[in-house]
């Protein structure tokens, strides 16, 4: 499966995404950290994207992770820490109700992959009384830009770097919320309204890759209290982190009443 998105990737098809993962992150120091993190994965216990818990029935992850699935082809990992030996947290297998992809969602230019988010609705409940395990906040239409927010986390267990290897710990990194202007700067024409670009503006070291995508960009908005301000979506094939990263903008009008509408959140 990883040879044949390298594949793509290489062929430069218009169907293949620019990959997405943590670069420049670190170990997360201990299970259930940042707990609404899940894992999208294929039934052979393979991780193919992240996924986002919002509440005891509904996760979030990207369209393009998704677009092409049924239930009977992915099922969704919470409470996990340590992806390949599964030794801490509590790694609790949750089967998919229903898949609902964004029905705007544009795969490709010029739109550059807006819209790329997806609902997905478990089987049963979520036991949101695993201490492992807990559902976050989302950005609504109300919320800030997050463009004062230098703190903001994106987690995720995807390569280290540009064709690498994927890490059995989960990845943490820190990005700031960048501005339109800043964003144009790497990706002139690239970002629209339902866009949050990203990067490090200190260090320009960070970026997401490979299996990083439809995991949570959450940021602090008070002591022990995060927000979902964005679920991972572009970066660039080879991972640079010489370009900002796009994430779907959660707070968006039209990404948070398609939201609304299937879960009433």
């Amino acid at each position: 499966m990883k040879s044949y998105y390298i594949l793509l990737i290489l062929l430069g098809l218009t169907s293949a995404k620019p990959t997405a993962r943590i670069v420049g992150g670190k170990d997360v120091d201990r299970p259930g950290k940042y707990p609404w993190q899940g894992s999208l994965q294929s039934f052979n216990n393979y991780h193919i994207c992240g996924a986002v818990v919002i509440s005891s029935k509904y996760v979030l992850s990207s369209a393009l992770c998704t677009v092409n699935q049924t239930p009977a082809t992915r099922k969704i990992i919470l409470g996990m820490h340590d992806e390949d030996t599964r030794l801490l947290g509590n790694p609790t297998d949750y089967l998919i109700e229903k898949i609902t992809n964004h029905p705007n969602y544009s795969p490709g230019p010029p739109y550059y992959w807006g819209n790329d988010i997806s609902v997905l609705t478990i089987q049963g409940m979520i036991d949101l009384n695993d201490p492992y395990v807990k559902a976050i906040t989302m950005a609504d239409e109300n919320s800030p830009d997050f463009t004062s927010n230098e703190n903001c986390i994106m987690t995720g267990w995807g390569s280290l770097y540009g064709f690498g290897p994927y890490p059995n710990i989960l990845q943490e990194a820190n990005f700031h919320v960048l501005t339109r202007e800043e964003c144009e700067i790497s990706r002139p024409g690239q970002i629209f309204d339902n866009h949050l670009c990203i990067g490090n503006k200190a260090t320009g070291g960070n970026s997401f890759c490979t299996a990083d995508n439809g995991g949570p960009l959450a940021c602090p908005i008070s002591a022990g209290d995060w927000i979902l301000a964005g679920i991972a979506s572009i970066a660039n094939a080879n991972c640079t982190t010489q370009q900002a990263s796009l994430c779907a903008r959660v707070g968006n009008p039209g990404i948070r009443s398609f939201i609304r509408n299937i879960t009433s959140l």
